[in-house]
């Protein structure tokens, strides 16, 4: 599962990384959390690819409400995702790329959970797979939004927790956003490692308010850091 993440870089290098036509204007978000809006990059048929915020909390374009469940649906199961009532479509037609600076997750230590930082050893940009919807309310509102794939964590991962984000190598970009492949080899994506390593260490847990959004939250405990093999 991904419940936080990361978005600090700036814009200018997000435009060079995703081929945009312009840098885009987001504020450095250290803890971006489920139904926020954040950043979204994918494929229109009128303009080719387009950065856009959208809601993190996928609702499906045939949900009556946006309370369709009894909360929002920030992950989808990479193994199922082509399947599921609620991703089928948007895997086949609506998928997206989640740019990041790093995520967390929570590692079970007796009855606490710890939070990690985990990013590229090298801290540069990367992206998740995600897949996004178009849901319009009674009143004709529309409103975009987007869910990141997981998939079971390798094995130095793990031991934090056992699933993490389908991360996209940028030489996959344009093969993960084509609307031309629509069912794309979800097994050669979830094979392909990152060009870097990825590392992780502990942070404190001012993470787990959303309202603590500044660079303290990625900050390593002292004294403390888990170093997590190549992918």
């Amino acid at each position: 599962m991904c419940g936080r993440y990361a978005l600090f870089t700036d814009p200018r290098t997000i435009r060079n990384e995703f081929d945009l036509v312009a840098s885009p204007n987001l504020p450095p978000k250290y803890n971006v959390s489920p139904t926020q809006d954040s950043a979204v990059v994918w494929m229109s048929e009128d303009t080719g690819i387009e950065l856009s915020l959208m809601r993190w909390g996928l609702v499906p374009s045939w949900a009556k409400s946006i309370k369709y469940l009894s909360g929002p649906i920030i992950n989808v199961r990479g193994e199922t995702a082509s399947k599921h009532p609620i991703s089928r479509e948007s895997f086949a037609a609506r998928r997206c790329l989640v740019p990041t600076d790093g995520f967390y997750e929570w590692k079970v230590v007796g009855a606490k959970k710890r939070p990690y930082y985990i990013s590229l050893s090298d801290k540069r940009l990367f992206a998740f797979a995600g897949v996004w919807d178009f849901w319009r309310s009674p009143d004709g509102d529309l409103l975009r939004s987007f869910a990141i794939i997981t998939v079971t964590a390798t094995q130095k991962i793990s031991p934090i927790h056992a699933r993490m984000p389908l991360l996209i190598d940028h030489t996959q970009y344009k093969y993960w956003l084509s609307a031309d492949e629509k069912q794309p080899n979800f097994d050669i994506l979830r094979s392909l490692p990152p060009p870097v390593e990825l590392e992780a260490y502990e942070v404190s847990c001012r993470v787990n308010s959303y309202s603590n959004d500044d660079a303290r939250c990625i900050e390593p405990l002292p004294c403390l850091r888990y170093e997590v093999e190549r992918i």
